[in-house]
């Protein structure tokens, strides 16, 4: 974040460079004041988004059967209605899109 601090104050002064000396550390003081503010903002928010992330983590999604099971057709408890659904022909007379 040092990084864009800086170059957001060293624009903001050069900028009004022909204002003279006064406007210029005005103006990069400004221009460090409101991108420090952009930087801070933005990395408490990644900071928040990651707390939310860690938490999801935890959180444990059925595992799909293995390909091996869906080629063999053996069927498990776990897995019988997904093996059901795929196995199922379509039929494109029958699909029907709701388009809006």
């Amino acid at each position: 974040p040092w990084n864009s601090i800086m170059a957001g104050a060293a624009t903001g002064g050069l900028l009004v460079a022909r204002g003279g000396r006064k406007a210029m550390i005005r103006q990069a003081a400004m221009g460090g004041i409101l991108l420090g503010l952009i930087e801070g903002l933005n990395i408490f928010i990644s900071q928040q988004l990651a707390g939310a992330e860690d938490q999801q983590v935890g959180m444990q999604v059925a595992a799909p059967p293995p390909v091996s099971a869906v080629l063999s057709g053996t069927r498990g408890p776990e897995n019988s209605a997904m093996i059901d659904a795929a196995s199922q022909s379509f039929d494109i007379n029958k699909a029907s899109i709701n388009i809006q």
